[in-house]
């Protein structure tokens, strides 16, 4: 590429082969590679249960530090704990307690007080 201008082009002659579009489109998807899924985990024990909410909680609340005022983030976390919970005798989700930072109304978007 001299001065800015598009290279010359020496041979114009057709291919030999001619690729269509439908061709290259098919060996684009044929290459792809498959999109990465999580393997679901299995909890074996009560141990690997408590560690694992303990990751979850720990990913939730470093979510909700990011974007404070996202109610996205809050309904996911309240509505994981919920579905969490699924015996009666079990203790009330932690969910309140990253707005007991001292300033409720102005951090914790849902205004939910302790």
């Amino acid at each position: 590429m001299q001065d800015g201008r598009a290279p010359r082009i020496k041979n114009r002659a057709p291919a030999a082969i001619q690729v269509t579009a439908e061709q290259l489109l098919r060996d684009a998807q044929e290459r792809q590679e498959s999109q990465f899924r999580a393997p679901k985990q299995r909890v074996e024990d009560f141990e690997e249960l408590h560690e694992y909410q303990g990751r979850k909680r720990e990913e939730f609340e470093k979510r909700i530090r990011q974007t404070r005022s996202s109610i996205k983030e809050w309904l996911q976390y309240a509505n994981w704990e919920v579905r969490r919970r699924s015996t009666p005798s079990s203790p009330p989700p932690p969910i309140a307690h990253p707005c007991r930072t001292g300033q409720p109304r102005r951090i914790c978007p849902l205004a939910l007080r302790v």
